[in-house]
Parts: C-alpha cells; structure tokens; sequence
C-alpha cells in the first residue's frame, strides 16, 4: 500500500471536542472519523432551538460544526448503546463493555483504511488491531496519548500510599490497569507518538519508549467574550477545585494543605460530581464547600466569582480545566504533573509546583492569597494567557505533524 495523505481517525464520545479530525478534515486530510455516535451539525442545531427532544437531546454534543457527517463512520451497535443505555450494569461488565467497544472501534478504523488507501491517527485504546492490521504494514500510524502511561503513573500513585494508606482504596484499579498490555503494543508500532502535555511524554519515554517519536501539541479553548473578564472585587479570597474527586487529582493534599495554610478572609469552594468517600471526610472534617455538581452556565459563573484555581493533580494528561479556569481569570496553581508548564504562564497568571509537595502546596496557598490582599491578582491579564492558546493553535499543531 503506498502512503497516501489522508487519515482515519478513531475514538469514542466526543473527544477533545473534535477537534483532532477538524484540523484534518480543515486540512483537506481527513478521510473518516470512526466513533460511537455522531449527530450531524444541523440536527444538533434545530435540537438545541428545539428543546426537549428525548433520547437525541443526551447526544447534541456529539457533534462539531465544520465536521460534515459524511466524514464519519458510526459503529451502530455502539451508538445505540449511547442512546439507549444498559440498565442495572456492574463495573465490570461496563469496563468489558469499554473494552469491547474500543477494539470494534479499531477493527472498523482497519477496514475503513484499507477501503479508502488511507493513514491512521488513533488515540490510544483503539489502535492495537488497525495498527497490527498486516495489509496495513506501510501505513503511517500515528498515535494520540492522551493520558500518562500507566506504568509511571502507578508509581507516583502508589508512592502516595505511603502517606496516604487510605488512598490504597484504588489499588486494585491500579493493578489492573498494570496488566493491560495494549497501549505498549499500540506505542510500539507506533510510527508518531502526538501527546498534550510535556508530562504524558516524559511518561513515554520512562515507560521505554523512544522520545524521538513524540511530539508535544497543548490543547486549546474558544475564548468566547475576553472582553467580559474585569476584575474581581470580593471581599473574600474565593479559591475553586473543579474536577473528580479521585485519588490521582490530588485533591486530598489540597484539602490538608488548605487546613495547614489557616488562610482569613479566604473560602474553598470545591465542583465535584463524584468524588471518594476517604476524600470526601477529609472535606467534611475540614468544613471546606463541597458542591455535587453543576450546569455549564453556572460553572461558568462559578470561574467568573473565583479569585483562584487549584488542581494539584499527582497525574494529569493535561488538565484542560486550567484553560477554562484561565479564560475567566483565575490565577492558576497546578503541578508539574500536568498541562499546566506547557501554558508557559507568567508569575502574575499561575504557578506550577512539584506534585505531592504539602509544604509547596501550603506556601502557594499563602502567597498568592498575599498576592490577592494586596491586590496583585489581575483577571483581564490573567484572561489574555487563555487568548494564546486558541484551539486555531492545537489544530494547526496536529495538522502539521499529519505532515
């Protein structure tokens, strides 16, 4: 087969908001995205000015103006999963489910390939069969990381039991995960590895694999109204966690720290959907806001009021609730382990700290509500960091390492 110029994508949801075979299909290299379930650009449209349109109004994000749902491919077994869901299911007969559902993904992604003499660029969990397809051999196969490799993960995690025992509560998700062979066989005949932060590379590389192969492309955000973003004038610090409240986000240590700091005039106030029940008492014995969950427009409003962010992940593929956090002014705290370094911040917009570090936790808490009370926490400046980081930039990035 020669190499030609066009790709199949592959993955399911909506991943990235699309916007991997956008910059393909904006490129004129696009061939198919293959995935669960896609609703074309105008359904989504008269759906959301419609209403309340049963099963379909569940999937109008699955869908992305300037992808023509001529492009995609859709598995119809598993979108009908997506429509009508499995009732009264175990977690280890939905993870089967996963399992199965990416290989069909993959499987489909080799036939579409080979139908259309095309390249692939998968993301990780759905490459193994196209990438071991042999009438694929001299396609060029390039793969998205879009989380850390798991190995290196799983010793920063369980380094963290160490401190933490109750943490060991994730241990066996943990060991599973180490006997899952697949991502190794996808990097190995991977000829490009694409990754969103430096700190999912440097994953790569530890878990054996060239670092010659990679390439580093940070995600990026619509902007919306940057002229909407003015300064705060709380009379209170307002410090925001959103995420997940599982062990890998570090939300744990950011509870501790926040106890330790004995900041006044500062509130915590911490978005979390789910979130485990060891995390969850250390919350409650901290009297620390906890919030289960809420609308798009009302986090939005929720960043809009907040003075400063905090995600102090232990693993992190990128943190892409950073740019949100950014884009409505908030001044960021993170870790290494994250996106975070890639946004190439200035001191006035965030900071990035050696993830697990209590005391560098506890003194960044400090410092910027120091920075805060004396009214050095500027949202319009920290907004504009946001602006260079337009989604236009990640997709010009993934359109050139097609190239």
């Amino acid at each position: 087969m020669q190499r030609s110029k066009s790709y199949v994508v592959a993955f399911a949801g909506a991943r990235d908001a699309y916007q991997v075979p956008l910059a393909l299909e904006n490129d004129g290299r696009l061939a198919k995205l293959v995935t669960d379930l896609y609703v074309p650009p105008s359904l989504a449209r008269l759906a959301k000015r419609v209403g309340h349109v049963g099963r379909l109004e569940r999937a109008t994000h699955r869908s992305a103006p300037g992808l023509p749902s001529f492009k995609v491919r859709q598995v119809l077994p598993l979108a009908r999963e997506i429509l009508v869901p499995p009732r009264g299911e175990t977690d280890e007969a939905a993870l089967a489910r996963c399992i199965s559902g990416q290989r069909l993904l993959s499987e489909r992604a080799a036939a579409t390939a080979k139908e259309l003499s095309a390249d692939l660029f998968l993301y990780a969990g759905y490459a193994e069969q196209a990438f071991s397809d042999p009438a694929l051999a001299r396609a060029r196969k390039v793969l998205f990381m879009y989380h850390p490799h798991v190995r290196p993960s799983a010793a920063i995690l369980k380094e963290d039991f160490k401190r933490f025992p109750e943490a060991r509560s994730s241990e066996a998700h943990i060991d599973r995960d180490l006997r899952d062979e697949i991502n190794d066989r996808e990097l190995g005949r991977a000829d490009l590895v694409v990754c969103a932060s430096s700190f999912t590379a440097r994953s790569v590389c530890d878990a054996g694999f060239a670092a010659a192969s990679l390439k580093i492309i940070p995600y990026g955000i619509d902007l919306g109204d940057q002229a909407s973003v003015s300064r705060r004038t709380n009379t209170r610090c307002r410090f925001l966690f959103v995420g997940s409240g599982v062990h890998r986000k570090g939300l744990h240590l950011l509870v501790d720290a926040w106890k330790k700091a004995e900041l006044p005039d500062a509130d915590l106030t911490l978005i979390c959907r789910n979130i485990e029940p060891w995390i969850e008492a250390r919350v409650r014995d901290a009297r620390i806001e906890l919030v289960r969950g809420v609308s798009g427009k009302e986090l939005d409003r929720i960043y809009a009021d907040s003075d400063v962010f905090v995600l102090p992940s232990l693993i992190e593929g990128f943190g892409y609730v950073y740019l949100e956090a950014l884009s409505k002014g908030c001044f960021c705290i993170g870790t290494h382990n994250t996106g975070l370094p890639d946004l190439q911040l200035g001191e006035s917009e965030g900071v990035a700290l050696p993830a697990g570090d209590l005391e560098a936790l506890v003194e960044a808490l400090r410092s910027t509500h120091g920075r805060w009370k004396g009214g050095g926490l500027d949202a319009p400046v920290i907004a504009a960091a946001a602006s260079r980081w337009p989604w236009e930039r990640f997709r010009k990035g993934v359109a050139d390492a097609a190239s």
